[in-house]
């Protein structure tokens, strides 16, 4: 995953970082944050995340499904 955070826009990086921990520890249905991602042009996009879990039973994880979003932030 340190590739991953090591895209992540510096100032939205431990944010993102410590909600993703959260959601893990808290065993969580559903993360959605925003954050900006370096795109490959060197580019940062706006990105609004929506991540669903579904665990059976015995707590392992069977089926997550993750929708990635660019957005356009208000006032730009």
């Amino acid at each position: 995953m340190s590739f991953w955070f090591d895209k992540v826009y510096p100032e939205d990086r431990d944010r993102v970082h410590d909600s993703v921990h959260d959601a893990i520890n808290d065993h969580a249905n559903n993360w959605s944050p925003e954050y900006r991602f370096l795109k490959s042009d060197g580019n940062y996009a706006y990105i609004s995340t929506g991540a669903l879990s579904w665990k059976m039973n015995s707590g392992h994880l069977t089926v997550l499904l993750v929708d990635y979003r660019y957005y356009q932030p208000k006032g730009y």
